[in-house]
């Protein structure tokens, strides 16, 4: 579930325009965008497991599992 379980965590990912959600840059900023990146490892982060969330972030979304198959990038 994107948009959350109630209305503060469902306001907390929308822009507000066009009914567009708050999304970040990818890596490269050629590529898509994706979900909002989490501020911590834990709390809504739920499923996060990234040890440096600076370089490896997991996301924010309404639905903690959105970070259970947390894909890893090569360093």
């Amino acid at each position: 579930m994107v948009y959350g379980s109630d209305l503060e965590t469902a306001d907390s990912l929308r822009l507000f325009k066009k009914g567009l959600l708050l999304v970040d840059p990818f890596i490269k900023p050629e590529e898509l965008p994706v979900l909002p990146a989490a501020e911590t490892s834990g709390g809504e982060a739920g499923f996060c497991r990234s040890d440096d969330l600076v370089n490896q972030p997991c996301f924010r979304a309404g639905d903690p599992r959105v970070n259970e198959n947390q894909g890893r990038r090569n360093q």
